[in-house]
């Protein structure tokens, strides 16, 4: 369960860092430093997944979680 917190929490922060580059229009080449070696391709469909994962191990009728998408 952390793992998949974790997971999508950095998903977030790339998908965050990835779009503030390109809305700022920066060029490809400047784009390309942000990376690393190995491109990563973060999606809003791949976040909404991990978010499914994390959602199967909560309880909807227990009153210490709160889940936003529900209220």
């Amino acid at each position: 369960m952390e793992a998949l917190c974790r997971k999508g929490s950095a998903m977030c922060r790339i998908y965050t860092i990835m779009n503030a580059a390109a809305s700022e229009g920066k060029e490809e080449d400047e784009q390309e430093e942000l990376s690393t070696d190995a491109p990563i391709e973060v999606s809003l469909e791949s976040i909404d997944n991990i978010w499914r994962d994390v959602l199967r191990f909560t309880d909807t009728n227990d009153t210490k979680v709160y889940i936003s998408c529900y209220v």
